[in-house]
């Protein structure tokens, strides 16, 4: 993901000892390393855990899920602009909006440890298909679409 753009930087950097037009780019891929990193899923012994780099922390009692549901919005813009593919974790009493986890950004089996670690500890809580799914290692189909794109 990172190895054509830092080659071409360094090559304008180095090569062409233009290091003001390969600063810019080394920013971008700084910032989108940054942003990655701030996405992380915990499932612990009681709760289950998600961190965003524009939500902060968010977490649940797997006693309090109600509903596992996966979202996916074709279409997408304005102001409250979501990730097109989603995780929404829900909770039993609705004090609180529930928790919605950008999943394009987490591997596959890290995705279906996920899946399956809830399943087994929430077992009281429903789950649509495409959750269910996940367990059993199949991704929604616009996340299988965008791993083939990239000649996965």
């Amino acid at each position: 993901m990172f190895g054509l753009p830092a080659s071409i930087m360094i090559y304008a950097g180095y090569c062409q000892q233009s290091w003001a037009t390969a600063l810019p780019g080394c920013a971008a891929l700084l910032a989108l390393a940054l942003w990655l990193g701030a996405f992380k899923i915990g499932a612990g012994d009681d709760t289950v855990s998600f961190r965003s780099l524009m939500d902060g922390n968010q977490k649940i009692a797997y006693s309090d899920i109600e509903q596992v549901f996966v979202t996916v919005d074709i279409l997408r813009g304005g102001p409250g602009r979501r990730a097109p593919i989603r995780l929404c974790v829900s909770a039993k009493q609705p004090i609180r909006p529930p928790i919605m986890i950008n999943i394009k950004v987490f591997s596959a089996d890290g995705l279906r440890n996920l899946m399956m670690t809830l399943i087994e500890r929430a077992p009281e809580a429903k789950f649509d298909d495409l959750s269910r799914d996940m367990a059993e290692g199949r991704m929604p189909p616009i996340f299988r679409n965008r791993r083939k794109s990239r000649g996965q």
